[in-house]
């Protein structure tokens, strides 16, 4: 009886060990499978990924929100950072160009400013970036937010027009010198998604007497830990032909990678490219 213990259990070892020599060969046969998509994703990441809760009356216009969570999903997101994602995509893509919506003028008589996306447009934008199949409704600012959404069903329309923040968001506008910048350091694959590290530097901008500027980064929203500073002066020089060049022995953000905190975000597999889907702080 001891003896058939002993084999069951050998047996069970062997078994699990050809399950993890399994998944581990798997791992490794998906840590490139995407390699052709890397750029594509990371200029995705760059683009947009600052959208996704931008919109709030903060320091950094609600983008610092993004990276306060340890661990989170695009899908949880609030329906107006879903929203405004889409429609400020959509804008940088088509500056609106293409939009041809008519709504009664009766409608808009109670409304003093605002613009109109088709809601076709936003479903699609949200199904593009998150892979949400969005259901269409009315969605009023939360405190902090600057946008309000009205969606008529009539025209299949939204009509954005600013909430009671948007006042001292705009007055905030003169004097704002800061922002946060992303860098893609690497990027990887799995069965289904790109996990793309990043580099997450917190800047201000300073314009001297001589019209230079002056950059400085931090490794915090609160701006005291500062990694580095650089005059806008160094980012170019001469080349031989004296042809105005980037200067390769500039700082960069890449080079104090180590100083700065890093984020994993989760980009998955659809049919019409990658959608955003998590970020997870390293």
């Amino acid at each position: 009886m001891g003896r058939k213990k002993s084999f069951l259990l050998i047996g069970g070892v062997v078994v699990l060990l050809l399950v993890f020599l399994g998944i581990m060969l798997i791992n490794k046969g998906n840590k490139d499978k995407f390699k052709d998509y890397y750029e594509e994703v990371e200029k995705n990441i760059v683009d947009n990924l600052l959208y996704l809760s931008s919109g709030y009356n903060t320091d950094y216009f609600g983008t610092e929100k993004l990276f306060e969570s340890s661990n989170l999903k695009f899908k949880k997101l609030k329906d107006e950072n879903l929203l405004a994602t889409a429609v400020n995509i959509y804008n940088m893509e088509t500056e609106n160009e293409n939009e041809e919506i008519n709504i009664d003028s009766e409608k808009l008589a109670n409304y003093e400013t605002y613009i109109l996306v088709k809601g076709s447009v936003v479903k699609d934008y949200i199904k593009k970036v998150f892979n949400i199949d969005w259901e269409h409704k009315s969605i009023k600012a939360s405190e902090g937010f600057i946008y309000n959404f009205d969606y008529d069903s009539d025209n299949d329309a939204y009509i954005i027009y600013p909430s009671e923040s948007y006042k001292d968001y705009e007055d905030k506008l003169d004097d704002f010198n800061s922002s946060i910048v992303i860098e893609p350091i690497t990027s990887t694959s799995t069965k289904n998604t790109v996990k793309t590290t990043i580099i997450v530097a917190y800047s201000t901008y300073t314009e001297n007497e001589d019209e230079t500027v002056n950059i400085k980064y931090y490794k915090d929203k609160e701006q005291k830990d500062l990694v580095f500073e650089i005059n806008s002066n160094d980012l170019y020089t001469v080349d031989e032909n004296n042809n105005i060049v980037e200067n390769e022995n500039v700082d960069t953000i890449k080079k104090h990678s180590d100083d700065f905190k890093k984020y994993v975000v989760t980009s998955t597999k659809t049919d019409d490219g990658f959608s955003l889907t998590s970020i997870k702080k390293k």
